[in-house]
């Protein structure tokens, strides 16, 4: 399952659209930022809400997600190594933050998902590869949170947006 993630500003509330392949709009993030402080939810086009990101200013970057029960955090740190520590869910980061260049694998080193800095039909994007679907929707808060807080650059590569 291949997506393609940009800036969306058609509204006030909006963050990032979320493609399939075929260029449909099949997945929005829209949230509100108070302050530091972030609330976003990544929601199909009927408007469900499947996954809840909540992000406050700490000593790292980090992001609480909830899907359903679940709750997951992500922490972007400084180190080369590792630049995002993912607890509460069974995958593992390898890549680079800055270029939202990565893959997710998991405890097996199987790749689930990779993503890739790209171009689509509508512009400069993030390409998401989900190559395992159990793993659709911490794909996507990933994908999400690196895209939010690094930005996805405008045409020129000059401004993240």
């Amino acid at each position: 399952m291949k997506y393609f993630i940009i800036r969306d500003n058609s509204d006030v509330d909006s963050r990032l659209a979320i493609f399939d392949f075929n260029g449909n709009e099949v997945f929005k993030v829209s949230g509100e930022i108070s302050g530091n402080n972030q609330k976003m939810a990544i929601s199909n086009m009927n408007g469900e809400e499947f996954v809840a990101i909540t992000s406050s200013p700490f000593a790292f970057p980090h992001f609480r997600v909830r899907i359903g029960r679940k709750r997951i955090i992500f922490i972007m740190t400084p180190q080369a190594k590792s630049p995002m520590a993912i607890y509460g869910a069974s995958v593992y980061f390898d890549g680079v933050l800055l270029t939202g260049d990565y893959k997710l694998t998991d405890h097996s080193k199987n790749i689930v998902a990779n993503q890739k800095h790209s171009w689509c039909k509508l512009g400069e994007c993030h390409e998401l590869e989900i190559l395992n679907e159990d793993y659709i929707l911490i794909s996507l808060a990933v994908s999400s949170a690196i895209s939010i807080y690094y930005g996805i650059y405008d045409e020129n590569n000059t401004v993240p947006i």
